[in-house]
């Protein structure tokens, strides 16, 4: 450091009122632009990142070289540790953020704590953190504290630093709350700390408790970089910080700030999306840098009605959350106002000529993914036919799939359902869709399930969805004896579908639509499912296991769907016959607010649930009496009681595709996973229930189509079926 100082006393003179003069420009840039690589050089991105933030503070400077301002910012170049507050917030927009500080519920903000103290203080800080890490048996070395060493070597004792943490939280919450939620952590030595900023403030509280309670936090305004009056304010914001990251805001501020400077965790705190063991880090790197170069060969521009579509999806998806979940859940999502930038990132690489695919991903690293689903295997005993080494290699073989969603232009976009503590669930986190231009998003808990509708997408656009992935629900099975929770197809088989999806996508010509890609994109990845022999083991597996409940399935009540129970009771052993299909008969039992649908498979009891049997390609909806809709691949058919098709006149085949535009793909994935009617009507139409079910009922009274029932509302509140037979 000393060794730069002459360079920069070239290039800047302090006048003896305090101001600066620029003598050489290119000298001073020259310096500028070499400790901002230093500072940032984690990754290709970080260097990015360095870059764009040297851009902006030589545009600053030209604006106004002969200003106080440029030494805070000579300063903030060299080192943040040497910066005060007060020089900071010359060219930093934020805002006092202590006691009395407010943040109106589920409003985020990026917020810093500064802690100022002298070098020798700041010494005995570090040797009582060493002891704390020693004592907890930290093995690995802290980036920050070496950082925070080889600053303060040159400095005398009584010379001032500042030290500064970046986080962010979401309201009602406000920085200060968090901030006393640590100090109390601190105080009470029994805990344990494992994050930088907890260790540090125990030893702050054993060394100067002083440190903690003389503590500033601070909120940073949109724009975290103020832009002067010569520049426009777009080229100040954190927007041009770009980082293909989760939480973009927090990151880029991080990066800003010198993450080594800062009392984050190591590698700059929020650093990874992931975390693996290190015998894995080499190959798992290796196969996200090639999942990224895949898709990045292929990347166009984001247009700008496809960002703007981009934008409003996600600024519901934020509004929906905010209104329908508490503080405590709030919380535990990583659904944030940043995600719309994370997004952006997102998108571009994953064009494929006139299509886009857009992968989401889960939280969990590949790893826990991979160790789950051989955790699930082990649980069914030896009657699963899937053995661990089939489900090993299986997923050995497809890696990269595996890690394409958690890599560089990743995001998360919500917890597991398979939590440790089982307190915190999401239904279904991200139904997968194949072609669907919805995001399909249940947020568990509570009765009912949250849904929002979204902009539907351009014809031609394939629009993937992918989950985290999770063998089963946790709070629903937790005995584990469910025949769901046999590793359901769909756990396995996405990665076949998303892999086929990018080959096919890339792979074919122009001027297919949306509906012909699907197709291709369904009937291939089925094709290679029953190549793998995988369908034919798992069947295996879901009838072993079947048979070992069926004497506790065949003493269920079943209640015939759409109609409550008569006084007499019906049998225990009874069922309602729906239809012929194919030559098998196809039951159906209503559990509460869904109908499941179900096949005789064997002897007595054994059952084969549709929602998991791939091998049947199509889902029904009840509707009125016993007509019902058929979805399949290539179509809508509408069916009588006797499973016969109803042959309908253009007309009247036009007004009923109306409703049904966008279910033009093979709907097992929907079909009886605990899904209430009214959400797979709207799920498919994107239409209202309620109003558009007067609508559907008219046609078919119009075309003498036998139904009569109306919506009644079960004693929960929830809009079901009603069904009486006319004459």
């Amino acid at each position: 450091m000393t060794n730069e100082m002459p360079i920069l006393e070239e290039a800047v003179t302090v006048m003896p009122d305090g101001e600066m003069v620029v003598q050489s420009f290119d000298e001073f840039y020259s310096y500028a632009h070499q400790k901002l690589v230093a500072v940032c050089r984690e990754d290709d991105r970080d260097e990015h990142l360095s870059q764009q933030k040297f851009n902006f503070l030589a545009r600053e400077l030209q604006g106004r070289p002969d200003k106080m301002i440029l030494y805070s910012m000579t300063q903030f170049l060299k080192c943040p540790l040497f910066v005060t507050d007060d020089q900071l917030k010359d060219f930093v927009a934020m805002e006092p953020a202590g006691e009395r500080y407010r943040l109106a519920k589920g409003n985020e903000v990026i917020y810093m704590r500064s802690f100022s103290m002298t070098a020798n203080v700041l010494l005995n800080i570090l040797q009582e953190m060493q002891k704390i890490m020693e004592m907890q048996r930290h093995m690995e070395s802290n980036a920050s504290m070496h950082a925070w060493h080889s600053r303060i070597q040159a400095l005398q004792s009584g010379d001032s630093v500042t030290l500064r943490y970046i986080g962010r939280v979401r309201g009602p919450k406000t920085p200060w709350n968090r901030h006393r939620e640590d100090v109390l952590t601190a105080q009470a030595s029994s805990t344990n700390i494992g994050a930088t900023i907890g260790m540090f403030m125990r030893a702050a509280n054993v060394v100067s408790k002083q440190v903690l309670t003389d503590v500033k936090i601070w909120a940073f305004q949109k724009s975290l970089v103020k832009a002067s009056e010569n520049h426009s304010n777009k080229n100040a914001t954190l927007d041009r910080l770009e980082m293909s990251l989760t939480d973009v805001n927090e990151r880029s501020a991080i990066a800003w700030f010198d993450s080594e400077t800062l009392i984050n965790a190591q590698l700059g705190g929020k650093y990874r999306v992931w975390k693996c063991a290190p015998a894995d880090e080499q190959p798992f790197r290796l196969a996200q840098t090639n999942a990224f170069d895949t898709f990045n060969s292929n990347k166009k521009p984001l247009s700008s009605a496809k960002a703007q579509l981009l934008d409003q999806l996600f600024e519901d998806i934020q509004s929906e959350v905010n209104k329908e979940l508490d503080e405590e859940r709030l919380s535990d999502t990583y659904i944030s106002d940043t995600f719309k930038q994370g997004i952006k990132s997102l998108a571009t690489p994953f064009t494929f000529g006139d299509h886009v695919i857009l992968i989401l991903a889960g939280e969990s690293t590949p790893e826990l993914d991979r160790q789950r689903g051989l955790n699930l295997m082990e649980s069914t005993g030896e009657t699963a036919s899937v053995g661990k080494e089939f489900f090993r290699q299986y997923t050995e073989g497809i890696a990269p799939l595996i890690v394409a969603p958690h890599g560089r232009n990743a995001v998360r976009f919500c917890l597991s359902s398979f939590t440790a503590t089982g307190s915190f669930t999401i239904q279904y986190d991200l139904i997968p869709l194949v072609g669907d231009p919805q995001i399909c998003s249940w947020l568990g808990g509570g009765k009912g399930y949250r849904r929002k509708k979204h902009p539907a997408w351009e014809e031609n656009n394939v629009f993937i969805a992918f989950p985290m992935l999770h063998p089963g629900n946790a709070k629903y099975n937790k005995d584990g004896s469910d025949t769901q929770r046999v590793i359901t197809l769909s756990y396995l088989k996405l990665f076949v579908f998303v892999d086929t999806a990018m080959k096919v996508v890339s792979e074919m010509p122009p001027g297919k639509t949306r509906r012909q890609i699907c197709e291709e994109i369904v009937s291939t990845a089925n094709q290679r499912v029953k190549e793998t022999g995988l369908l034919l083991a798992l069947d295996e597996a879901k009838q072993q296991l079947a048979s070992s409940r069926t004497a506790s399935t065949s003493h269920k009540s079943m209640k015939p769907p759409g109609r409550r129970p008569q006084s007499k009771e019906l049998p225990k052993t009874a069922v309602h016959d729906v239809s012929m299909i194919n030559g098998s008969e196809i039951f159906a039992e209503r559990r509460g607010r869904i109908y499941v649908y179900w096949k005789q498979s064997g002897g007595s009891g054994t059952r084969t649930y549709t929602g998991i049997d791939a091998a049947n390609n199509f889902s029904r909806l009840i509707l009125e009496g016993r007509n019902f809709i058929h979805f399949h691949s290539t179509g809508i058919d509408i069916r009588n009681e006797d499973g016969e098709v109803v042959h309908l006149d253009n007309h009247a085949s036009q007004s009923l595709s109306q409703h049904f535009t966008k279910a033009t793909l093979d709907l097992s994935f929907l079909a009886c996973n605990n899904m209430d009617l009214t959400v797979l009507w709207e799920t498919v139409t994107g239409l209202n229930f309620r109003r558009e079910h007067q609508n559907f009922m008219d046609i078919l009274q119009k075309y003498q189509i036998s139904t009569s029932s109306n919506l009644e509302e079960d004693r929960d509140g929830h809009t079901s079926m009603k069904r009486r037979r006319t004459t």
